[in-house]
C-alpha cells in the first residue's frame, strides 16, 4: 500500500488527490475530507473509495492548490508522491503568465483596469458589433458573446459580489 498522495488532476478551483491508503477506507479518508471541507476556501471535499481519490472543489482567490496539498498532507499523515509533475507546472506557469499580464494591465491603467474588466469589456463590444454589424460566419452570435462577456465578468469579480452588502 502506498503511503504517499499524488496529485491526479489540477485546474484552478479543482484539485483531485489519490492514494492507495484511501481505496476502500472510509475511516483513512474521512477525516482528511472533513478537515479539508472546513478549510477557508474550500467549497467540496468528496472522497471516491473505489479509486482512493479525494476530489476538492475551491476557490482560487482564497486558498492555493499548493496550501491544500499541504494541509491533506497533515490530515492524513502522507506524503506527496510528485510535487512537481509535468501537468501540474504548465498549468502553474499559463497561470503564472496571466497573471503577470493582469498586473501589467494594472499597472498600465493605473489600478483602473484590469483583465476582469478588459476581457469582458472587449466580449461585450464585439457582442454588440456582432449583434448590429456583423455578417462574418466565424464570428460567434451575439448572445453567446454577451453571454461570455457577462459570466466571465461576474466571476472575476465573485468575492466583490459575495462582499458587497
Amino acid at each position: 500500500m502506498t503511503r504517499s498522495i499524488e496529485i491526479a488532476h489540477h485546474h484552478p478551483g479543482r484539485l483531485r488527490m489519490r492514494t492507495d491508503a484511501f481505496v476502500d477506507d472510509l475511516q483513512a479518508a474521512e477525516p482528511t475530507r472533513v478537515g479539508l471541507a472546513r478549510t477557508p476556501g474550500v467549497r467540496s471535499a468528496a472522497h471516491d473509495p473505489r479509486t482512493g481519490s479525494l476530489l476538492v472543489e475551491y476557490e482560487p482567490r482564497v486558498v492555493d492548490e499548493g496550501q491544500l496539498i499541504v494541509r491533506a498532507c497533515e490530515l492524513s499523515g502522507l506524503t506527496l508522491t510528485s510535487p512537481d509533475a509535468p501537468a501540474t507546472s504548465a498549468a502553474r506557469r499559463i497561470v503564472d503568465f496571466v497573471r503577470e499580464v493582469d498586473h501589467r494591465t494594472e499597472s498600465m491603467t493605473g489600478g483602473r483596469l484590469g483583465l476582469g474588466v478588459v476581457i469582458p469589456g472587449g466580449l461585450m463590444a464585439l457582442g454588440v458589433y456582432s449583434f448590429f454589424k456583423s455578417e462574418h460566419a466565424r464570428l460567434p452570435r451575439w448572445d453567446s458573446l454577451v453571454y461570455w462577456s457577462y459570466s466571465i465578468f461576474v466571476h472575476a469579480h465573485a468575492r466583490a459580489t459575495r462582499d458587497a452588502p
